[in-house]
C-alpha cells in the first residue's frame, strides 16, 4: 500500500512539473508574440459579460498606468519624431489588434485627433499630452462598433 502511494505521489509530482514547463513554455511564445523583453508574470483577464462589455474595455484602455497602455504609447511614439493624424489613428488601429474598420469611421477618428492639436513629443508637457490622446483614441476605437463586433 506504501509503494503505491509513493508511486502516485510521484507521478503527480511528475504531472505538475510538466504543467510548469509547458505554462513557461506557453509564456515565453506569447512574450515573443507581443515583443516583450520577458514572459509575463502576471495576466489581467476581465469577465466583461456582466458588466454591459464595451464601456468597460474602453475605461481599460484609456488608462495610462497600465503598463499594456503604457507599452501602446512608448510603441506610437516610437514610430517617427512627428506623426500625421491619419498614421497616429492607423497606429493605434494596429495596436489595438490591426483592428478594420468602416473608412466612415476611420476619418471621423482622423477628424477628432485633428481637433485636438498638434501631435508632438518634445518637451514633457507634450509627450503627457500625446500620452492622453493614446488613451482617448484608444477609448474611442474600444468604443467602435468594428471593435464591438471583431
Amino acid at each position: 500500500m506504501l509503494d503505491l502511494a509513493n508511486e502516485n505521489a510521484r507521478t503527480t509530482l511528475s504531472r505538475i512539473e510538466e504543467d510548469e514547463e509547458s505554462g513557461e513554455a506557453l509564456l515565453q511564445d506569447l512574450a515573443r508574440l507581443l515583443g516583450l523583453d520577458e514572459a509575463p508574470r502576471v495576466l489581467h483577464c476581465f469577465d466583461i459579460s456582466n458588466l454591459q462589455g464595451t464601456n468597460f474595455v474602453a475605461s481599460r484602455v484609456g488608462d495610462l498606468s497600465l503598463p499594456g497602455v503604457q507599452r501602446i504609447v512608448e510603441r506610437l511614439g516610437d514610430i517617427t519624431e512627428s506623426i500625421s493624424p491619419s498614421d497616429f489613428v492607423d497606429g493605434c488601429l494596429e495596436l489595438m489588434g490591426s483592428i478594420r474598420v468602416e473608412e466612415d469611421t476611420r476619418l471621423a477618428l482622423i477628424a477628432h485627433v485633428e481637433r485636438g492639436g498638434p501631435l508632438v513629443r518634445d518637451t514633457e508637457e507634450e509627450r503627457a499630452s500625446f500620452a492622453r490622446k493614446v488613451g482617448e483614441l484608444l477609448q474611442l476605437i474600444a468604443s467602435s462598433r468594428e471593435y464591438q463586433f471583431a
